[in-house]
């Protein structure tokens, strides 16, 4: 189902509605908005019919794939401010922020929401933004943070760049988002229940040893 959607709210609940996305953009959108449901991804199965089991394991743990896509005929100008906002209600709403550490004023930016259950992700949420195209993607799911990597490129999440290192950006600072190094992690000795850091996400090729 293709349609034009305006307020509407976002599944699962917490998150923040669909507003909140154009409110970093002080500038009118066309937005078009899809959501694949469950029966219609196990219908996409036969898609993963030729993937490695691993794919399609991946693809039986999403539940819904929503996709909001703005375009902005005259440029897209965002609001740090309202961004920082954004970010704030992903925060309360138990989300942890991931941003490409090697991110160098390309033509776009992509940012990762994550919340969790347990050791497993219920929710993601990817913004990518541009000059003159946004597309907020919203994934209810039961996966495992790596799992994400084998969804890029399917079902309207766009794919990481090769060389692309997610990790936690630093919390909202007035209106300036920035991204933070890499969390060390602690060692296992140190404490008797050490702190779970958020994950860090790093793009692999086919080369690479598993």
């Amino acid at each position: 189902m293709v349609g034009v959607a305006s307020g509407q709210g976002l599944p699962p609940a917490g998150l923040p509605p669909s507003a909140a996305f154009t409110s970093i953009v002080h500038a009118p959108a066309t937005e078009t908005t899809f959501t694949l449901d469950r029966s219609m991804l196990a219908a996409a199965d036969g898609f993963f019919s030729g993937q490695d089991p691993e794919a399609r394991r991946v693809a039986a743990g999403l539940t819904s794939v929503t996709v909001h896509n703005y375009h902005y005929r005259d440029g897209a100008s965002y609001d740090s401010g309202a961004f920082a906002a954004l970010d704030g209600d992903f925060r309360l709403a138990g989300y942890q922020h991931l941003v490409n550490a090697n991110a160098h004023g390309g033509p776009s930016t992509t940012d990762l929401w994550l919340r969790f259950a347990g050791a497993n992700v219920n929710s993601v949420v990817v913004l990518t933004r541009g000059d003159r195209n946004m597309s907020a993607i919203v994934v209810d799911c039961t996966l495992r943070p790596l799992d994400l990597l084998h969804l890029g490129g399917h079902f309207g999440i766009p794919q990481m760049a090769p060389g692309a290192v997610m990790v936690p950006a630093q919390p909202p600072a007035g209106a300036v988002m920035v991204p933070a190094a890499p969390i060390e992690r602690q060692n296992s000795q140190a404490q008797s229940q050490p702190a779970v850091d958020p994950p860090t996400l790093k793009h692999h090729t086919a080369n690479d040893p598993q």
